[in-house]
């Protein structure tokens, strides 16, 4: 038999019987259970039996898989998405911004959004490899969530409301899912759905009372009694108005397990019978009745709900997911619009185990993708209808190739292409038409977006050379300003080149045109060069400079910055001491310029507590190599006079600021009310993912990996799923 180390057999343990033990391989095993299930539900006459056990011991031994398919389109199809293509090698992150081709011939896409360590390719099931069993010639290959601690998502961006279902639609989900054998026990996270919830009309509402939750979906119900997976849907009255709020969901009380090894995962959507019926690889784990009147399309006044697999999504027009648990993976999902029936279920299943995709006999299918759907103006983009399939005993003979409004010409199963100006929201239709050798033709179509290069607009406000970040600014009276426009830039996507794509000419930013520079908050213009100083500012009070850019395509942009002119008071301090304060350390006792160690231990000098307490601190910079140094000392906020201010220069650790006799005076109670309050001011880049900017913290006591980690403090975090840290 076809070897396998992992259980591929039906989920429902109702149906696991224990008769067949001397059948020690987990195929055979599984193919019995589905021998009862045949013989209670479908099959009455022992020749019909007979049939299905022979096709145990000849026919599942001797499948083929065609392309690495696993799901083929029937013409019910909406989507299909196969993991097929992704980039690299097994174990390696899906990089943020990988299309998944839908296979259907729709053009419904999928793009890996989001995704810093969390989602990886891993291998598929070996039966769907070119040539089974050979993972080392063209792999079935999985997308796989490693950890549960961030939100990514595969995600169908431009569906045009396809995955919304009136009270009237039929439709069935179909998944061929991979479980590791330890998972996360997250309560939350789609295995593939639409679902929209905690999306407020009125902001001031609270989300998880007032929100829409409604949409369809599989997810995993961690902490519950009875606890795994569960098919959800909330409806929508045909007013458009939400029947269910907060976290009041449909769902049924039942749970099912997935259990560890591929799985053939299934819920069809019956407005006929009002019935959902969810299947694990062929046999029935759960039923849900629905009310007749319920549709699952966008309620009124709430967003869209766009179709997604391995998250959970919130709301994303405050970009919140919930992860999906860790442990599980798709090798392929299909959306159907049509319920599909027990039999059709079984069927595919059986088809699966065999290594056939389903149905295996399909006719041809054209299928276009393309590198990227949404472009700007001159950026090369490789259509590609390679994934288009042919028939049982046919072959593709022709392909052809439609751009907009343009005729049909024959030509390659790849095609590049580029848009010399922007195509407008309505985007430009591509279409691709096959002719297969039977005669039989197929077409597929999608748009492309071409968009005029975005331009960003970089307002720079310097002081004798010192550069000034933020969006408000303080100064002092007599103040010269130095505006500088000149790192503004029109913007490209990232990769994007021009035609032909294997001479890899990266695509030219536009030229900014225009600069106009509104330097009073009066809303006319001042100044329309690139750059020009401002000042001196004489007069205390507050305005606003407004920077616009225009590139040559028509994008603009703007940026602004609050400026607040002040009357230099002459006090160097920034804090007062109060009968509160247990510390009160200003820097303005050190000379401006780097700090030099004139002591072998590094201390490099000392800034004095101003409170009673003398809790001074020491400037610490063990930096061995005299040449480069870690601390220096600038000047500090400009409103102030002399003030001093401590920054780092250098990579490396060891360069600090510690009070070395605290006499505990830092470590707080239960019952220990207490505030620090510091000044500061970042710099444009701050790289490092660490570093306390005060605090209190001990860690690694006694040396290991496992020592204490307490106190508090403020750091700077790890990037977080959308590749923003803070």
């Amino acid at each position: 038999m076809r070897g396998s180390s992992e259980v591929r057999g039906p989920g429902s343990k109702a149906l696991i019987g224990a008769r067949m033990v001397l059948l020690v391989d987990d195929r055979v095993e599984s193919l019995t259970v589905f021998i009862e299930v045949f013989a209670m539900r479908r099959i009455a006459a022992s020749s019909c039996l007979s049939a299905v056990l022979v096709l145990c011991w000849g026919g599942l031994l001797s499948g083929q898989s065609i392309e690495g398919r696993i799901f083929l389109p029937t013409e019910d199809t909406l989507a299909i998405w196969e993991m097929n293509d992704l980039p690299g090698s097994f174990g390696d992150v899906v990089p943020s911004g990988t299309l998944v081709p839908d296979l259907s011939g729709h053009g419904l896409d999928a793009v890996v959004e989001a995704n810093s360590n969390t989602l990886v390719a891993g291998e598929g099931d070996d039966a769907f490899h070119v040539p089974p069993g050979d993972p080392s010639t063209q792999p079935n290959t999985t997308v796989s969530r490693v950890n549960g601690t961030a939100p990514p998502r595969l995600a169908v961006n431009s569906d045009g409301g396809v995955f919304e279902f009136t009270e009237t639609d039929d439709f069935t989900v179909e998944l061929y899912v991979r479980r590791a054998e330890a998972v996360g026990g997250e309560q939350w996270g789609i295995l593939a759905g639409t679902w929209h919830s905690r999306t407020l009309i009125d902001d001031g509402g609270n989300p998880d009372t007032d929100g829409a939750w409604y949409g369809w979906g599989f997810i995993q119900r961690g902490g519950s009694d009875p606890a795994g997976w569960v098919w959800v849907c909330s409806g929508v009255n045909p007013d458009g108005s939400l029947i269910q709020t907060g976290h009041n969901e449909g769902r049924n009380d039942a749970a099912w397990e997935i259990p560890a090894g591929s799985h053939y995962v299934v819920a069809s959507v019956d407005r006929t019978e009002q019935m959902v019926r969810v299947y694990l690889d062929g046999a029935l784990v759960e039923t849900f009745a629905l009310n007749p009147n319920w549709s699952f399309v966008t309620p009124n006044g709430y967003e869209h709900a766009r179709f997604i697999m391995l998250t959970g999504e919130d709301d994303s027009t405050r970009n919140a997911y919930r992860p999906a648990p860790s442990g599980y993976a798709i090798d392929a999902a299909r959306i159907q619009k049509k319920a599909l029936l027990e039999n059709e279920v079984e069927d595919n299943w059986l088809w699966i185990w065999d290594g056939l995709p389903a149905p295996p006999e399909a006719p041809s299918q054209a299928v276009v993708t393309a590198s990227s759907t949404v472009v700007v103006a001159g950026q090369c983009v490789l259509l590609s209808g390679e994934a288009s399939s042919a028939g049982e005993g046919l072959t593709i003979t022709q392909f052809e190739w439609k751009i907009g409004d343009g005729p049909f010409e024959v030509g390659d199963a790849r095609k590049e292409v580029s848009f010399a100006s922007p195509s407008g929201p309505e985007g430009i239709e591509v279409t691709l038409r096959v002719t297969d050798s039977g005669g039989g033709v197929s077409t597929s179509s999608l748009k492309i977006t071409v968009n005029a290069q975005a331009v960003t607009a970089d307002l720079g406000i310097s002081i004798d050379g010192q550069p000034l970040g933020g969006d408000e600014i303080i100064v002092p009276a007599g103040t010269v300003l130095a505006l500088d426009a000149t790192g503004s830039t029109s913007v490209l996507p990232a990769g994007a080149v021009e035609c032909p794509i294997d001479l890899a000419i990266p695509l030219e930013p536009d030229d900014i045109t225009s600069y106009s520079w509104d330097t009073d908050g009066d809303g006319s213009e001042d100044s329309a060069l690139a750059a020009l100083d401002l000042g001196p500012l004489d007069a205390e009070g507050a305005f606003t400079i407004t920077l616009t850019v225009e590139n040559e395509e028509g994008s603009t942009d703007s940026a602004s910055v609050a400026v607040q002119v002040v009357a230099a008071t002459g006090n160097s301090q920034v804090f007062h001491t109060t009968p509160d304060t247990i510390l009160h350390l200003e820097f303005n006792n050190l000379e401006p310029g780097v700090l030099e160690d004139p002591d072998s231990d590094g201390d490099v000098g000392g800034v004095p507590d101003l409170t009673e307490f003398g809790r001074d601190m020491t400037l610490v910079d063990p930096i061995e190599d005299p040449d480069v140094r870690g601390l220096e000392v600038q000047g500090g906020a400009v409103h102030f006079a002399e003030n001093r201010a401590i920054t780092n220069i250098a990579d490396g650790n060891g360069h600090r600021g510690e009070i070395r006799d605290d006499e505990g005076a830092f470590e707080m109670g239960p019952g220990d009310d207490f505030t620090f309050e510091i000044y500061v001011r970042p710099s444009e880049n701050v790289l490092p993912q660490w570093g306390d900017v005060a605090g209190t913290f001990k860690a690694r006591t006694d040396g290991t990996e496992n020592s204490p980690r307490y106190g508090w403090g403020i750091i700077k975090s790890h990037l977080d799923q959308e590749g923003k840290s803070g």
